[in-house]
């Protein structure tokens, strides 16, 4: 497995701890990894442990990284399978940098009942008798502001008897909405799962969605393009394996714009969501 680092890395020396998990939307029986950064220049190989009710939680390893900037970071690995369909909230967990102590925001997870993932039909199938594709979507809120941004995912889960060697990007279609193109699967957003007793990878799409004007807005349907490999015998070469195409259609996520509030101030410009502001003071 490997683990890509998180997105952003603070610009000062300060010492400070953050948590990412490989993916915050599962369903029941899927694995999630927790990765949990600190700053420190005396590492510490004791890995901070923590309880989550409902959840198996596995620290699995402590790795050492450098940073663009030179600064060596210490991560914390863990493994969460919840058993329960619901949301998690992960605590803050506290540590220690530098001597300083720093402690990770909380983080949240939800585990999704089956009954909301969607049947995937495909034009054909290397393995006729494989198990059905599904399809979850996951997004921040059905219910948006124009130009507010959501995080959204979309999940995929394929037969691992399909045996999927590359998987392509979908473009949804986009009726009062806008997207950025969907960042691909990674190895570390990648999972097996047991779905109705067979194996299956679950694969991540994620990008950020936003609405243009008040009314509905739709994102999607989709196509992709999956290529699976299949063992076959050839009259001449023998047994070959052969890339075999697969076309999926995703269908659509649907959700509302609302109105802003009324008497917007003068110097309002649109910008809409939750902000942080943070200032020093020189003596």
């Amino acid at each position: 497995m490997s683990l890509s680092a998180p997105a952003q890395t603070p610009a000062s020396n300060q010492p400070y701890a953050e948590a990412a998990l490989t993916s915050k939307h599962l369903i029941l029986g899927e694995p999630t990894t927790l990765l949990i950064r600190t700053s420190s220049s005396s590492p510490n190989d004791q890995a901070p442990t923590f309880t989550l009710p409902d959840a198996k939680v596995q620290y699995i390893r402590t790795i050492k990284q450098l940073t663009s900037s030179r600064q060596l970071v210490q991560a914390y690995v863990y493994h969460i399978t919840p058993s329960k369909v619901g949301h998690y909230s992960i605590p803050s967990i506290h540590l220690t940098a530098n001597g300083t102590a720093v402690k990770t925001p909380p983080i949240s997870l939800h585990v999704h009942p089956l009954s909301e993932l969607t049947h995937i039909p495909t034009t054909s199938s290397p393995q006729p008798d494989a198990p059905p594709i599904y399809a979850l979507w996951a997004t921040q809120k059905t219910t948006l502001y124009p130009k507010e941004l959501s995080e959204t995912s979309l999940k995929l889960y394929f037969p691992t008897q399909l045996h999927i060697r590359s998987q392509g990007i979908p473009d949804p279609a986009k009726t009062n909405c806008l997207a950025w193109r969907f960042n691909p699967p990674t190895p570390d957003r990648t999972s097996i799962v047991q779905i109705q007793k067979h194996n299956y990878h679950a694969l991540e799409y994620t990008t950020a969605l936003s609405g243009i004007t008040p009314g509905p807005a739709t994102f999607g349907p989709a196509k992709l393009n999956i290529i699976s490999q299949k063992r076959i015998t050839d009259s001449r070469y023998g047994s070959i394996i052969k890339n075999i195409p697969l076309d999926i259609s995703i269908p659509a996520l649907h959700f509302t714009i609302r109105p802003l509030p009324p008497k917007a101030p003068a110097d309002f410009h649109g910008a809409v969501g939750n902000f942080t502001i943070r200032a020093t003071f020189s003596k």
